[in-house]
């Protein structure tokens, strides 16, 4: 293994969280109480864009398959191409909520929702694209720090604490339809089964 060590002009601020989109790496650095994206050119270990945000950044999502950069701060969450635009570009898409999100995952395959979570509640939400509310997930018993969708976008887990929840998107694909339907199928067959066992012995 090759370690490689980089050194940048703002090496005195601490670097709170970092993402990978080759050839470049999108640090999130702690300037200005969390406030500011930078994206570093690691050929030429130059900053080639920076983006900073009214208020603290609580997350930041690098999603693979969509390309796509998911920020939140205040009340905001950004959707940022991870291949940086020209300087003073503005963002693209950019949804104000009704509440302060602490995280949030895009769809990787649908790319048509997003799920969030808010360490002003116990709950994990379900937006479309758009912002509009889909579905409200309850089951935490403190604020939710984090949520992430799946590689496949079947499933999404979302962490509060020292606990964690998997949930299926039922609305998802026809495959996860298929699935729930043949498992209820198996479930009743189950039971109609112990039924006919149970009058039978008696």
């Amino acid at each position: 293994m090759v370690r490689r060590e980089y050194r940048c002009q703002w090496r005195r601020r601490r670097v709170y969280q970092v993402g990978f989109c080759l050839p470049l790496a999108i640090f999130l650095v702690a300037e200005w109480l969390f406030r500011v994206m930078r994206w570093w050119d690691q050929r030429t270990c130059k900053v080639i864009r920076k983006i900073s945000f009214d208020k603290p950044i609580t997350s930041m999502e690098l999603s693979s398959p969509t390309q796509r950069l998911v920020v939140t701060s205040g009340n905001t969450v950004a959707f940022i191409p991870a291949q940086p635009a020209e300087i003073g570009t503005p963002i693209p898409h950019t949804l104000n909520l009704p509440y302060a999100p602490s995280s949030a995952s895009v769809h990787p395959i649908w790319q048509d929702r997003f799920i969030t979570g808010s360490t002003s509640d116990e709950w994990v939400r379900v937006h479309g694209i758009n912002g509009e509310e889909k579905e409200v997930f309850k089951g935490h018993h403190g604020p939710v720090h984090c949520v992430e969708y799946s590689p496949d976008g079947e499933v999404y887990a979302s962490g509060s604490g020292a606990f964690k929840h998997v949930h299926n998107d039922r609305s998802l694909s026809a495959k996860g339809v298929l699935s729930y339907f043949l498992f209820s199928l198996f479930y009743i067959f189950i039971i109609l089964q112990r039924m006919v066992c149970t009058f039978l012995s008696v």
